[in-house]
């Protein structure tokens, strides 16, 4: 009786086991989380920023990285107006007092000359692609044939359409002396430039983190997994988590996202399968971030 009762005992436990390993996997599953075996860290990073000390978290499922992007937190927006293609929040925005940096043109002002219709603010628009010289545009934007990224000098760019091309480019704290923009702030910052706000953003947070004060809003195309793997050659496991490094700074430093969108490209939206879980995801982003 007493090893039957043993027996009983023991096959209930493994019953027991068996049915919790099953709800376990059924809520793992439910909320859509796939462990992600190469990612290059599985450790905590702490950064310290200007006296600001951010806290970052390794990315182990894509599922987290796609939600943060596609649902908007910033919901405190009053005045969020279309100004060219892009969402900008007008609240904090004061008209013939304001000044953006509009980097990515490709032969379209469309936002440019919008701000300044609508806020007759003062616009430096960048784009090193489009074999245009240094101009005014107008009364309050000038053109500068020069890029952003994490360094200066020269950089062979190419995207769709266009290959090999050479161009001169500078870091967002190199732009900003050279525009004697010091003790200004840039109510609007506009990054358009085709996988390299990535560069554009951790150079802000390990070498001027300071700027991200001077920053009040941030448009950025975003371009995620497959997109900017085709550009640098990264795996794709390092270029998520290191997107995924970049939110989180930005979100540390106050900015919060207000808008985000799929980008169409000639009517289309480019789609790929999530190699980690099969999932359709899109190539880019169009996001609009702001602070309190």
């Amino acid at each position: 009786m007493r090893l039957n009762a043993v027996y009983r005992i023991i096959t209930y436990s493994m019953l027991s086991f068996g049915v919790l390993i099953l709800c376990l996997v059924y809520i793992f599953k439910m909320e859509g989380i796939t462990q992600l075996e190469n990612f290059p860290s599985t450790i905590s990073e702490s950064l310290d920023m200007d006296g600001t000390t951010c806290y970052l978290e390794p990315l182990r499922n894509t599922d987290k990285y796609y939600n943060f992007i596609l649902f908007p937190t910033a919901a405190w927006c009053i005045d969020e107006a279309t100004v060219g293609n892009y969402q900008v929040c007008m609240d904090n925005i004061t008209k013939s007092n304001c000044l953006v940096y509009s980097f990515g043109i490709a032969n379209h002002f469309d936002f440019d000359d919008s701000i300044v219709q609508l806020k007759d603010c003062q616009v430096h628009s960048f784009d090193p692609t489009m074999g245009v010289d240094d101009h005014k545009r107008g009364t309050n934007i000038q053109f500068h044939n020069l890029g952003i990224s994490n360094y200066k000098g020269s950089k062979t760019m190419s995207y769709i359409g266009k290959k090999n091309i050479n161009t001169q480019v500078d870091t967002l704290y190199g732009i900003i002396q050279m525009l004697n923009h010091t003790d200004d702030n840039i109510d609007v910052l506009k990054l358009d430039i085709e996988g390299s706000e990535l560069d554009v953003i951790l150079d802000v947070a390990y070498n001027y983190p300071k700027l991200f004060k001077k920053v009040k809003q941030l448009i950025m195309e975003i371009h995620t997994l497959e997109e900017y793997y085709w550009h640098t050659g990264n795996s794709v496991s390092t270029t998520l988590a290191d997107y995924w490094k970049m939110i989180q700074i930005l979100e540390c430093q106050g900015f919060h996202i207000m808008y985000s969108v799929k980008i169409r490209e000639w009517g289309n939206i480019f789609t790929f399968k999530d190699k980690t879980n099969g999932k359709t995801r899109s190539c880019c982003y169009e996001t609009s971030w702001i602070k309190k």
